[in-house]
């Protein structure tokens, strides 16, 4: 008798195989184990999930109210705080007699004290029909070194037209003037009808010393050569 064409056969080999194959298919079209997660499991995973998103906002609830209490802090020390003082302005600086504020600058040149003096007088008329304002300054000059200012130090004025003013001052220890140095007298001026003179007296009123003036005329404007 041949296998295959044994029905008996074949009916027994279905009856016994029937089960393994409803066993088989069952494995296979059933979910796998390996993804199924119990009720309790997805409850602890959300709640781990809400537990994790509150602690979330509560960290940035906190850094933004420290943000406001910071910004809140900067904004009082900022009234707090006086506003800087703004810086004074700076002193102008007064001319010095060598510029060119003027446009004359006239120099009587070197001259010295007689034994006999007791003051020296510098003054100017203004021979124009206009105000004019001028600069006086006086210079105390040593051999070989810088010469500078001397007392009163420059002195600014305006003189009326037609008008003259003059300006005395000692010869003598601890005075403007001292034997022993040169002096040179500066007058800038912006009108060449403004005339200088200088006078060396034997007193303090108006006494010249013969020979000692220096007048209008010897005065150099030592603008004209820049």
């Amino acid at each position: 008798m041949e296998f295959h064409r044994s029905p008996i056969l074949w009916g027994v080999l279905l009856l016994i195989s029937a089960p393994v194959v409803l066993i088989l298919y069952q494995s296979l079209t059933a979910p796998s184990a390996v993804y199924v997660v119990p009720e309790e499991g997805h409850a602890a995973y959300i709640a781990s999930l809400e537990h994790q998103v509150d602690d979330l906002r509560r960290r940035l609830e906190e850094e933004r109210e420290a943000r406001k209490r910071a910004e809140f802090q900067l904004r009082q020390q900022n009234k707090s705080t006086p506003a800087p003082e703004p810086a004074p302005e700076a002193p102008r600086a007064e001319p010095s007699p060598t510029n060119r504020a003027y446009r004359h600058t006239l120099s009587s040149g070197l001259f010295s004290i007689p034994a006999d003096a007791k003051s020296v007088d510098w003054a100017v008329i203004n021979n124009s029909d206009e105000e004019q304002a001028i600069r006086v300054t006086v210079f105390e000059v040593g051999v070989k070194v810088p010469k500078k200012v001397a007392s009163p130090g420059s002195l600014t004025m305006t003189v009326a037209p037609f008008e003259s003013t003059h300006n005395a001052n000692s010869v003598g220890p601890d005075k403007p003037f001292q034997r022993g140095f040169y002096y040179e007298i500066v007058v800038e001026t912006n009108s060449s009808k403004l005339l200088p003179s200088v006078s060396v007296w034997s007193d303090h009123g108006n006494a010249g010393i013969p020979g000692t003036m220096i007048g209008p005329g010897a005065f150099v404007d030592m603008a004209d050569g820049r």
